[in-house]
């Protein structure tokens, strides 16, 4: 099933978590897009449109979304500089790991999800902590209906 960024932004709000960030402009997404050469999904976009993630204190079952211009590869998180609490294992086991961009993590560094915007890798939403990982969503509207299932 899937769940679209409108009805999780209500979702949001009907669990009385603090209201989440004003969306991106338009501008942004798109200047997200070419500075990182990648294009997000449609329903990423959309939720980017509507909320762009969500202030630290901000957590939905311990998940905290990121707003845009904090999305990163998982490289570059996991490179020490990010954030020096973090596990700096690399899930190298995950194909097109490098084209996967976290959006939210989860118990405060301990795991994060992120969603794969390179050829290949398209859409899906993965949960990784450390080298381990699994997919979550075949879309990252499949994960939001997941994640409101769970929380």
């Amino acid at each position: 099933m899937r769940m679209t960024s409108q009805e999780f932004r209500e979702f949001w709000v009907s669990r009385a978590i603090p209201a989440p960030r004003s969306g991106a402009s338009e501008a942004s997404i798109a200047a997200f897009e070419q500075e990182r050469g990648v294009m997000l999904p449609p329903d990423f976009r959309q939720f980017f449109e509507l909320m762009d993630g969500a202030d630290d204190s901000a957590t939905a079952g311990a998940l905290t979304f990121w707003p845009l211009s904090e999305l990163r590869p998982i490289p570059e998180v996991m490179n020490g500089t990010f954030n020096p609490c973090m596990d700096l294992r690399v899930p190298t086991s995950l194909p097109g790991f490098e084209g996967y961009y976290v959006f939210a993590d989860f118990l405060i560094w301990s795991n994060f999800y992120a969603i794969g915007l390179a050829p290949g890798t398209e859409g899906a939403v993965v949960f990784v902590h450390g080298t381990d990982w699994f997919r979550v969503g075949g879309s990252f509207s499949e994960f939001l209906h997941s994640y409101s299932q769970e929380y």
